[in-house]
């Protein structure tokens, strides 16, 4: 028999995929539904810039990235999510994922946290 752990981590790298319940910062309007690409060899999670910003989520600083085309320094933003029933606060890179299949890629990090927070 598996555990909720195995079972978790098992779902979340075979589906690749996850919803996410995204809040605006003005909690007057509702929040959005958005399909997230898990990525287990991303460190950290990497949201649209368009999507940020209708979010109206707040930027908290700068970060220095590695990625395919190389390191950059982009924007790190905070918002509520909530992802498998748990709320949280994320913080992510913005970027342009106007191109890709999702606007917003989900790292190792967020997937560890939901994988240690559903042990509890």
């Amino acid at each position: 028999m598996r555990s909720t752990r195995e079972s978790t981590v098992r779902d979340l790298i075979l589906d690749r995929t996850v919803d996410v319940e995204m809040f605006h910062s003005d909690t007057d309007w509702p929040s959005i539904v958005v399909e997230g690409k898990v990525d287990t060899g991303a460190d950290r999670c990497s949201i649209d810039g368009s999507l940020a910003k209708h979010l109206g989520w707040e930027t908290i600083g700068h970060k220095t990235v590695k990625s395919s085309l190389g390191r950059e320094s982009r924007d790190l933003v905070r918002g509520v999510v909530e992802i498998r029933g748990i709320k949280f606060t994320l913080t992510a890179t913005v970027s342009n994922r106007e191109g890709l299949s999702h606007s917003l890629l989900v790292g190792h990090n967020i997937i560890s946290d939901l994988v240690l927070s559903e042990e509890e």
